[in-house]
């Protein structure tokens, strides 16, 4: 099985997701910050300060979420899984990545029908919303992809391999 263009994939989607969290980051630091300077310095607020404010934290909660979800640092409960017998945590992983897989594919089609309403009622403001199809269609992709994992140990993409921000040490000389 030739993974690479995927893995190459993933990995190029984890560098944008990256650089698109620290632009939200940057950019709601930046219209927070002046905005307060603003209402500080000519007792006046930008319009709708508040509103793209939690558009932007929206955003970077769900881009941290999938980072996270590649990392597989994503909520679950470890502490059974500890008790159970090698064979029965691969079938666990088997089971919560289909599951998820599952999930994140139904939940991108309600998504995509709440965009539409949502660009229906609104019209460009509405295109904000897209951030939660992206979202679940990425986090069925990262289940998908771990699914391969815990069904072919010698995969490249096993939680214990390097990722994004654990990084494979160099080798002792």
């Amino acid at each position: 099985m030739r993974m690479k263009p995927i893995l190459l994939i993933d990995r190029f989607l984890a560098t944008c997701e990256c650089a698109l969290a620290v632009v939200l980051f940057t950019g709601l630091v930046g219209v927070l910050t002046l905005n307060i300077l603003m209402r500080n310095l000519a007792h006046a607020t930008l319009p709708n300060t508040f509103e793209i404010a939690a558009t932007l934290v929206l955003w970077l909660a769900l881009v941290g979420g999938s980072l996270a979800l590649r990392d597989r640092r994503h909520i679950k409960i470890e502490f059974l899984l500890r008790f159970l017998p090698p064979t029965w945590q691969c079938w666990a992983d088997l089971a919560v990545s289909l599951f998820g897989i599952v999930v994140m594919g139904v939940l991108m089609v309600t998504a995509l029908f709440f965009t539409h309403n949502e660009v229906a009622i609104f019209g460009r403001s509405g295109w904000t919303t897209i951030v939660f199809p992206l979202f679940f269609a990425l986090a069925a992709f990262r289940f998908a992809l771990q699914l391969v994992g815990a069904l072919f140990p010698r995969h490249p993409y096993r939680p214990e391999w390097p990722t994004l921000f654990h990084p494979k040490s160099p080798p002792a000389p």
